[in-house]
C-alpha cells in the first residue's frame, strides 16, 4: 500500500489530470514540477501494483494511458499445462495499437513481443492444431502437479476449439494455463431383463484411473472428476439358489459423460435368477386334449410369462379335484396306460402350440418327455 506522502503525490496529479482529460478531451502542456510529480506517480502505482494491489493497477494503465507519452512496451504470455509444464513452439498472436503480431512460445513456454505501441493488448492462439498435437500425448494418462500460482493466470479447458482470447496489460507478466476436458463415470445398472437393479454389487473401474466400490440401492455408481480416456467396468454379482452360493462377472466398456451430465448412463449386464410363481386354470375337457374357454385368460398370462423372461424353464404340473382324480383313476383302470400317456402328449402338444401362437419359437419352448 502507498504511504502519506506518496498517496498525496499520486491523489494531486491523479485527480488534475482525470479533471482534464474528462473535460476537455487532452491535457495541457506540463511545467517540470508537474513531470516530476508525474514520474513520482506512476513509480509508486508501479510499486503497489507490485504488492498486488489491483486499484493501483487500474490506475496505472489509465494514467499511462491519459500521457500518452509510454514509449515502447512489451507484452508477455506464458502458456502451461495443468501441472505447469510450459508449452513450446506455438504461435501466439498479439493485437496491440492496431496491429498484429505472431510471436512463438519458447523452451520456457513464454511468448514475449517487444517494442510494441500500447497499453493493452489481445493475445490469441490462431492454431489449435499444434497445440492439440503436443497436449494430447501428455493427457493419456493422469499427472501429478499443479500449475504455478501468479497473478494474472488465466485456466482454460482446451478441448481441440480455438481459445479464448486474453487480455494483457504491458510490462506484466501473464500466465495461461491449458487444462484436460475432464468428466465423470455414471452408470446405472441392470439385469439384461431390465427388471433387476445390481443394487450393493462390487465394481472395479480400469483405465487411465482406476476406481472400486459398490454400487448404491439405486445400482447407480458415480465417480468425479474422471480423467478422458477408455475405462472398463467389472461387475461382480454374488446370489444364492437353494444352498449353493454363485458369484459371476460381467464386463463393459464404459463412456466418460460431460461433467454436467445429471442421467446416468443406463446398462443392463448379466442374467440374475428369478423365480416367478404364478396360478393358472388350465382345465381341459374330459378325455379332451384342448382347454375349456375358462382358460384362454390364463394362457395369456402364461404368454406373458415367457416373453417377458426369455430365456427361462417351465416347470407343470398336474392338478386336479377330488371327483376328477377319481374319475381319471377309474378311467385308467379300465383303460390302458397307453391311452393315458397319449392323452398327456396331446395335452402337451396343445400348450405348446398355443405358446407358438402367441409369439414364441420352437426353439424357445421345447416339449419333451410325456405326461403331466
Amino acid at each position: 500500500m502507498l504511504g502519506v506522502e506518496e498517496q498525496r503525490v499520486v491523489d494531486t496529479v491523479w485527480g488534475g489530470l482525470c479533471l482534464e482529460v474528462m473535460r476537455f478531451g487532452q491535457r495541457s502542456p506540463m511545467s517540470a514540477a508537474e513531470h516530476a510529480l508525474v514520474d513520482k506517480a506512476l513509480f509508486w502505482l508501479r510499486q503497489g501494483v507490485e504488492v498486488g494491489d489491483t486499484a493501483a493497477l487500474d490506475a496505472a494503465t489509465w494514467l499511462e494511458a491519459a500521457l500518452g507519452d509510454l514509449g515502447p512496451a512489451f507484452f508477455e504470455l506464458r502458456l502451461v499445462d495443468e501441472v505447469g509444464q510450459a508449452v513450446s513452439g506455438i504461435a501466439v498472436q498479439f493485437a496491440v495499437g492496431g496491429a498484429v503480431h505472431e510471436v512463438p512460445t519458447n523452451a520456457a513456454g513464454v511468448a514475449l513481443l517487444d517494442d510494441a505501441q500500447g497499453s493493452t493488448a489481445v493475445a490469441t492462439v490462431p492454431h489449435p492444431k499444434p497445440l492439440e498435437e503436443t497436449l494430447d500425448p501428455r493427457w493419456q494418462k493422469p499427472r501429478r502437479g499443479a500449475p504455478p500460482k501468479e497473478g494474472n493466470t488465466t485456466e482454460v479447458v482446451f478441448e481441440g476449439a480455438p481459445l479464448p482470447p486474453v487480455r494483457l496489460k504491458a510490462a506484466l507478466p501473464n500466465t495461461l494455463v491449458l487444462k484436460p476436458p475432464v468428466g465423470q463415470l455414471f452408470l446405472e445398472l441392470w439385469d439384461k431383463s431390465g427388471r433387476i437393479r445390481h443394487s450393493g454389487a462390487a465394481y472395479e473401474v480400469h483405465g487411465p484411473e482406476n476406481f472400486s466400490g459398490k454400487t448404491d440401492e439405486k445400482g447407480r455408481l458415480r465417480h468425479r472428476p474422471v480423467f478422458p480416456g477408455d475405462y472398463s467396468l467389472e461387475l461382480i454379482v454374488t446370489f444364492t439358489s437353494g444352498e449353493e452360493t454363485r458369484t459371476d462377472t460381467f464386463r463393459s466398456p464404459l463412456v466418460v459423460l460431460p461433467s454436467s451430465a445429471s442421467r446416468p448412463e443406463i446398462r443392463m449386464l448379466g442374467a440374475v435368477p428369478l423365480s416367478v410363481m404364478v396360478r393358472l386354470r388350465l382345465f381341459f375337457d374330459t378325455n379332451k386334449t384342448f382347454l375349456l374357454p375358462t382358460a384362454f385368460p390364463g394362457m395369456r398370462e402364461l404368454r406373458r410369462l415367457y416373453l417377458q423372461n426369455n430365456p427361462s424353464k417351465l416347470l407343470v404340473r398336474w392338478s386336479c379335484r377330488h371327483r376328477r382324480r377319481q374319475r381319471f383313476q377309474r378311467q385308467a383302470v379300465a383303460g390302458s396306460i397307453q391311452v393315458r400317456d397319449r392323452l398327456s402328449e396331446g395335452r402337451r402338444r396343445y400348450l405348446v402350440e398355443e405358446l407358438r401362437r402367441g409369439g414364441a419359437g420352437r426353439a424357445q419352448y421345447p416339449y419333451r418327455g410325456r405326461g403331466l
